[in-house]
């Protein structure tokens, strides 16, 4: 935030009158409450920026009613609703706000930079960034039995040096928290700034031997030596040959099985000298992928999705792995791209957990195998094949 013409502005208040003008409610919001108008500006003002802009984050400046007469920016039109989109309040249930006749700041300027760049800038008016917000509040505090159904008729913003970190659970839906992967964080008390997670320590991986395979083939070239990729006979020839996959576009999905350590190498995943034996026994074609003939995004609901369905239909497996597929023949000179690199180390951070990709020339499939490295690059690995139903008793020698 900038310097506003009283202090630096770290929250915002919002204040909530009845029809005498009298005070009935106050809540202090974090600088964040504005995004949902800065990330409008960006799809509506600023279409062409979306794909180039890397850090983008924005300036709020109020003005007083003394600084003179909003001359509003053109777009976006209209206010913002909490969702970055047009808010339409004759759609909303009631009840309706009006900005308090004297309300100290009438209007702000706007800037979205990119790192220290100014990209825009616009004046708008309290209403286009906080009406939404005002009425959703008021709206919450009567469902709670905090404020009568006339008590709220006015509203206006103002501006706090105090620092907030967290969002008031007045100006949320009652079902924010039914979102996969969203979580309630305890309230803090007046002497913490922050929240603090400490990583626990991962339980140790059950022990399995080679040997308890039976025999099994081996492919690929060596490679590392940290782990062994087991494949099941099943995910094998789903891969090599009996999964659908496009020879247009790049496919991809999800593997799943156990990871395991082995004996002889060191009890923590985070110690020098871990060994580890995976074995993949699924195989689960991505949804909601957007594939190229040389590309393939896979997006959060391809995430949400592959989650559901591993607690649903195999709640004793793991995600050990990913694969794509790439549409030329395999060579030892281009494996993984620098893409598929980073989405890994982003994503699937476990040590056992690794990359297939399945190279399709000319209606053949060649399978690889892909675990990090001394570098911690993927580095192409050897995988064997194992017969599921010949193998011995996974725990021997424990």
């Amino acid at each position: 935030m900038g310097d506003s013409h009283i202090e630096t502005v770290r929250s915002f208040l919002i204040v909530l009158y009845d029809r005498d003008l009298k005070t009935r409610a106050t809540v202090t919001l974090p600088v964040a409450v504005a995004a949902p108008f800065a990330n409008r500006i960006f799809k509506e003002a600023l279409p062409e920026a979306i794909e180039r802009v890397r850090e983008p984050w924005y300036l709020l400046t109020p003005h007083c009613s003394h600084e003179g007469e909003l001359g509003r920016a053109l777009r976006p039109e209209g206010a913002t609703s909490l969702y970055s989109t047009r808010y339409d309040p004759e759609q909303e249930p009631p009840p309706r706000l009006s900005l308090h006749p004297q309300a100290h700041i009438k209007y702000f300027t706007i800037q979205l930079l990119e790192f220290q760049r100014r990209i825009y800038q616009g004046n708008y008016s309290v209403d286009d960034i906080f009406l939404a917000g005002a009425e959703f509040l008021a709206r919450r505090l009567i469902e709670r039995g905090k404020l009568g159904p006339a008590d709220t008729v006015y509203y206006a913003v103002d501006t706090s040096a105090k620092k907030v970190n967290v969002m008031s659970p007045d100006l949320l839906p009652s079902n924010i928290y039914k979102v996969e992967g969203v979580f309630k964080l305890p309230l803090l008390s007046d002497d913490r700034e922050r929240t603090v997670f400490h990583k626990l320590p991962a339980a140790p991986l059950p022990v399995r031997a080679l040997v308890s395979y039976g025999d099994t083939v081996t492919h690929g070239p060596d490679g590392p030596a940290d782990g062994a990729i087991m494949l099941s006979t099943n995910v094998y020839d789903a891969l090599h040959r009996d999964l659908e996959l496009s020879n247009s576009v790049e496919d991809g999905g999800y593997l799943l099985g156990v990871p395991y350590r082995q004996s002889e190498g060191s009890v923590s995943e985070d110690e020098p000298g871990f060994r580890w034996l995976l074995e993949i026994t699924e195989v689960v074609q991505a949804e909601a992928v957007w594939g190229k003939t040389g590309s393939l995004l896979f997006t959060g609901e391809t995430w949400s999705r592959i989650t559901r369905r591993r607690d649903r239909d195999y709640p004793d497996k793991k995600i050990v792995a990913w694969f794509h597929t790439h549409l030329f023949e395999a060579t030892s000179d281009f494996g993984l791209s620098g893409m598929d690199q980073d989405l890994h180390r982003r994503f699937l951070t476990k040590p056992w957990q690794v990359a297939i990709l399945v190279n399709i020339h000319n209606s053949t499939r060649t399978v690889r195998c892909f675990q990090r490295g001394t570098e911690g690059d993927l580095v192409e690995c050897s995988f064997r094949v194992f017969d599921p139903m010949a193998g011995d008793d996974p725990m021997p020698g424990e």
